[in-house]
């Protein structure tokens, strides 16, 4: 799969990360100029690249409290097969710089794929994966892999 991911900030506004960090903690990001994302963190975000330029939101769900699917990923069968149909799931570009699966990071040449799914109060990202690749495999050691050229 794909627990962590790096992307670049030039192109996301210091507004967009005042969405989700304190205005001293955006200034940060901006100065380091790329930032690491891990599902198992509390505030974790993805890019999504939308026609108004590069935007951040809230990867996955792991809140009970939350009708949105409580995982970070969705299976490309899954979403063939229509199982998460009942959320509307909008296919969306993550540009992603790297991606970390079990303590090996690895880049992605165009981004990865994801989908934005909504509810009421929310919408999250979440990161589409299918079977991994001998490749893959044998770089992470996980049998799914995010949806993306990748090079190892």
């Amino acid at each position: 799969m794909c627990g962590g991911a790096n992307f670049s900030v030039k192109n996301i506004s210091q507004k967009e990360l005042e969405k989700f960090y304190t205005s001293a903690q955006a200034q940060q990001i901006k100065q380091a100029g790329i930032f690491e994302s891990f599902f198992w963190e509390k505030q974790l975000v993805l890019p999504i690249s939308m026609p108004a330029g590069t935007q951040l939101r809230l990867w996955g769900n792991k809140s009970q409290g939350n009708n949105l699917p409580l995982t970070g990923w969705a299976r490309i069968e899954s979403l063939q097969s229509g199982k998460w149909d009942r959320w509307q799931p909008e296919p969306v570009d993550l540009p992603l710089e790297r991606g970390y699966e079990k303590k090996a990071w690895f880049k992605f040449k165009r981004g990865a794929k994801g989908i934005l799914v909504k509810n009421e109060q929310d919408e999250r990202v979440y990161i589409i994966t299918q079977n991994a690749s001998a490749e893959y495999r044998q770089a992470t050691g996980h049998d799914r892999e995010p949806v993306g050229d990748k090079a190892y």
